[in-house]
């Protein structure tokens, strides 16, 4: 049994959290709404282990996927195929799951029940697609779709990466350079101009008056650091505290429209592998509530399930929610109902906002990278100028 945290709704629609024990994330969730509790998040509660630890990156997770595919496709039986990965994977934790995996499917399981027992690995997406592919006997296009999702999700992932690579290497140099300038050449300045009982230019005080507090106080200065972070993290965890940060994420100018484009990128992706998959708009709006990844969307797409239920489009309550979801979204979906191609219209929707995700990481590279040489420089050149100040009044302070 795993230990679930879940932040839901109760039948008088107001918010609770707590935690719940079961097999899958599709058990917790089903014994849930048996209770009349509605989940909008569900996670694998922490236990005292090292999450990362317990999981494969997810570049071996496409890569697994897209060869379990091709085997599959290729004719292979399940056994034979999972056996083939298993031998071919040079990883260490791959090959012990996926021999787990194996065990599991000799043993009279299925591919989507022995991928259950891996929730840091396999969300319920994944088994939701594996279990409808099962079904319906297409397991190698359920496959596909799902290495193509993984896939796209793990090239936005990079490129923010990457984006973010350059300049977080140049403050690293930087603040390595700063640290041994302040540290140990200023000081040698100080005890020069002490033995000609001279002062120091303003400039040079400052900047070691800021060197000495940070040798002195630094550890209490990290240790306070270190300590805000622990506890934003841990208010970030409540359900108070859940909703404020996501929904921070949706206000914050520049930044929010990068976030609803990274959202609205998984809600449209998700939601076409699903229903291409031939799993119900139901069942998928109650998956795709927890792979957005905020909270206000989970919400929204909740409230979205029950209109949907009594029988109105699921466009209507998406054209209800503008500051969520724009015309483009409910428009595209609304198409996909009349034409009954819905996951086509949704994959077109996905396609738009990776490349909308592209174009803001690009732009944003263009802009961060200079203005992050101009503040660089203009701190290292202050600090040169409280370095070189000195050796200059050096000759009249000796005379």
């Amino acid at each position: 049994m795993i230990n679930f945290r879940y932040i839901a709704k109760n039948k008088d629609g107001e918010p609770i959290e707590g935690s719940i024990e079961a097999e899958t994330e599709a058990a917790a969730s089903k014994l849930l709404i048996s209770k009349e509790i509605f989940p909008i998040t569900i996670d694998v509660k922490s236990s005292g282990g090292i999450p990362f630890l317990n999981r494969i990156s997810q570049k071996n997770k496409v890569f697994l996927i897209r060869q379990l595919a091709t085997f599959i496709k290729a004719g292979l039986p399940i056994s034979s195929a999972l056996k083939t990965l298993q031998e071919q994977n040079p990883d260490k934790k791959v090959k012990e799951m996926v021999g787990q995996i194996t065990r599991s499917v000799d043993g009279g399981s299925s591919l989507s029940a022995a991928m259950a027992g891996f929730p840091r690995t396999f969300n319920q997406i994944d088994v939701t697609l594996i279990k409808t592919g099962e079904t319906t006997g297409s397991l190698d296009s359920a496959l596909v779709r799902m290495a193509d999702n993984l896939e796209n999700s793990y090239k936005i992932t990079k490129k923010i990466r990457g984006a973010m690579a350059y300049p977080a290497f140049l403050l690293i140099v930087v603040l390595a350079v700063l640290a041994v300038m302040m540290i140990y050449v200023l000081p040698q300045m100080e005890t020069l101009y002490k033995g000609f009982n001279a002062q120091l230019p303003l400039l040079t005080r400052i900047v070691l008056a800021v060197s000495k507090a940070f040798v002195k106080y630094g550890l209490i200065f990290l240790a306070i650091i270190a300590l805000a972070i622990y506890g934003i993290r841990r208010y970030i965890a409540t359900r108070n505290g859940r909703f404020f940060w996501d929904g921070l994420k949706l206000k914050v100018p520049i930044i929010n429209d990068f976030m609803k484009n990274v959202y609205l990128s998984r809600f449209s992706r998700t939601m076409a592998g699903l229903v291409g998959s031939g799993v119900s708009i139901l069942e998928a709006l109650n998956i795709v509530g927890k792979a957005v990844g905020n909270v206000i969307y989970a919400s929204a797409l909740l409230d979205a399930t029950e209109k949907v239920k009594s029988g109105i489009p699921l466009s209507k309550p998406l054209e209800d929610n503008t500051n969520l979801f724009p015309p483009i979204v409910y428009q595209m979906v609304r198409v996909g109902e009349q034409t009954g191609e819905i996951d086509t219209m949704l994959d077109n929707l996905a396609t738009y906002y990776d490349d909308e995700v592209d174009n803001f990481v690009k732009s944003m590279t263009s802009i961060v990278e200079p203005v992050m040489i101009v503040f660089m420089g203009v701190i290292i050149g202050l600090i040169l100028i409280a370095i070189m100040l000195p050796i200059y009044s050096l000759v009249s302070v000796i005379k």
